[in-house]
């Protein structure tokens, strides 16, 4: 966990120097092309993910797909498919977002993950809720408490989660997951569908 949470903020260092100059950029092109709004919910997004076990054996690299479709003003879809090492797994899930302000939703979503780890597969529920918020033209933070039941374990994650708008379109976004089974960091890119 000490190990984890080392590298954790060692990869947090380096993006947040890596995504320095980033802003400047962004602000010197046409003030239109700042995200500025609320948070999007039509998206695709593509990241790197590592997985660090609390229990025996090392850690897994492996990558997540993902995305999100808004369908009324407060109602939108999620999917994601995540392969780690042996174990692939696809989650569905329906989510509402309530607006608190212009800037900051609060969002719950209800979903289905089926899970399969070579020699044994399940099918689960998981239930997500959090708050999403614009702190300028380019950032956005998201804090989220998941619960999973699969394999016969019920598991609680608590999420952080950090995007860069480069532009209206893209984002870089980067997430750190603490849970009793294990700690995640993703890293990797987002584009908001218009």
């Amino acid at each position: 966990m000490k190990m984890c949470l080392k590298q954790s903020l060692s990869v947090v260092a380096l993006c947040t120097a890596l995504a320095a100059p980033l802003p400047a950029l962004a602000q010197s092109r046409d003030t239109q092309t700042s995200y500025g709004r609320n948070p999007h919910y039509t998206y695709g997004d593509l990241r790197l993910v590592s997985l660090d076990p609390d229990g025996p054996g090392g850690s897994a690299d492996g990558i997540r797909i993902g995305g999100s479709m808004l369908f009324q003003p407060g109602l939108f879809g999620q999917a994601s498919l995540t392969s780690v090492d042996n174990l692939d797994q696809l989650d569905l899930g329906v989510g509402m977002r309530h607006p608190l302000s212009s800037r900051t939703d609060l969002v719950g979503i209800l979903g289905i993950i089926w899970a399969d780890a070579g020699p044994q597969d399940d099918t689960g529920i998981s239930l997500t809720g959090g708050v999403r918020s614009l702190i300028g033209p380019q950032f956005e933070l998201g804090g989220y408490v998941g619960y999973a039941e699969v394999f016969g374990d019920g598991d609680i994650t608590l999420t952080g989660e950090g995007l860069l708008h480069v532009t209206r379109e893209l984002a870089l976004v980067a997430s750190l997951g603490f849970s009793d089974d294990y700690d995640a960091i993703t890293l990797g890119a987002r584009w908001n569908f218009r």
